[in-house]
């Protein structure tokens, strides 16, 4: 790898390799980040994903995510919709006007759930009290995952 960066910084100026590892990392965050929606581990996935590329920041930054805690929110979630369906198809065979059942379906469809999930904080905050992150620290481990 000494000799492939050698070889780079031999053929490019700083500011051009500093754009094509930018460019590079940018790339690699799609690629390693953007997930079809279909998947049903959506957000599990991206957020083991994010404590992997950048575990520090996402303790920080987040409290730490169990299974337990995100199936959990997913059965409250999934509850929530099906109860929506419901309602919808009990205002559809309703005896209330057209222009009432469309209105209601509409707001019907704006509704939707906040979830706040807990975890431990103090750990989080614990985990990683000062952290710096400077554009050197950056390029560096840019360098380093190449």
């Amino acid at each position: 790898l000494e000799s492939l960066f050698k070889m780079l910084t031999n053929k490019f100026n700083k500011w051009e390799l500093f754009d094509m590892l930018w460019l590079y990392s940018r790339l690699q965050l799609y690629v390693n980040t953007v997930v079809s929606k279909e998947r049903e581990d959506r957000e599990m996935y991206c957020m083991d994903l994010a404590k992997q590329i950048m575990p520090n920041t996402v303790s920080v930054i987040t409290y730490e995510v169990t299974g337990d805690q995100t199936f959990a929110t997913y059965k409250v979630q999934s509850f929530f919709e099906k109860l929506k369906q419901k309602l919808t198809e009990s205002i559809q065979n309703s005896k209330l006007e057209d222009a009432t059942k469309d209105m209601l379906q509409e707001r019907l469809k704006k509704v939707s759930l906040g979830m706040i999930t807990t975890g431990d904080h103090t750990a989080a905050i614990n985990n990683n009290q000062v952290l710096t992150l400077t554009e050197n620290d950056y390029q560096a481990n840019v360098v380093e995952s190449l």
